[in-house]
């Protein structure tokens, strides 16, 4: 279990007693690919290991296109993060991934609401595997549209924001 504490720098986030705190150094680069890496089978896309070397060279080419954070628990261990990537196209798609000690609590959803809440446009889009019925459960109570659908994979987009 991974049991590293966040440092200074986290603030209060919702009921859960999640607090989040802006990926902003190598360490929490570091920390997104270890927290990948462990939770990695649950992906839609590549679930292949990454590099230390790899996840470097795609924080750099991605930096300017990606909002990330890493959250901890009230006790201050680290159990997730939630990211928001930038395609060519102007679309914002989702990344959470929860620890799996602490899967079943409630953090994936805490963390995906705060990252929607995080996107400049108000909609986002994410995939779930359909054989992960964690995170396709995840998406229909935060209320997202399905707009595709394969045998492998549901595709989603948040509803238009309020104007």
């Amino acid at each position: 279990m991974i049991t590293t504490r966040l440092d200074t720098g986290a603030r209060f986030l919702d009921a859960v007693g999640l607090t989040a705190r802006r990926v902003i150094d190598d360490e929490d680069v570091e920390w997104l690919r270890v927290i990948r890496n462990t939770c990695r089978l649950g992906f839609a896309a590549d679930n292949s290991v990454i590099t230390a070397r790899q996840q470097e060279a795609w924080w750099q080419k991605n930096e300017q296109r990606i909002v990330a954070y890493l959250y901890q628990d009230d006790e201050g261990f680290i159990v997730g993060y939630a990211l928001l990537r930038m395609t060519d196209d102007g679309r914002w798609w989702s990344s959470v991934a929860t620890l799996p000690p602490y899967i079943g609590r409630g953090y994936g959803g805490s963390m995906t609401a705060h990252i929607i809440r995080q996107s400049p446009t108000g909609v986002v889009y994410g995939q779930a595997r359909k054989d992960n019925p964690a995170a396709c459960r995840l998406h229909h109570i935060r209320d997202w549209l399905v707009i595709g659908e394969d045998e492998r994979l549901m595709t989603y987009k948040t509803r238009e924001p309020l104007s």
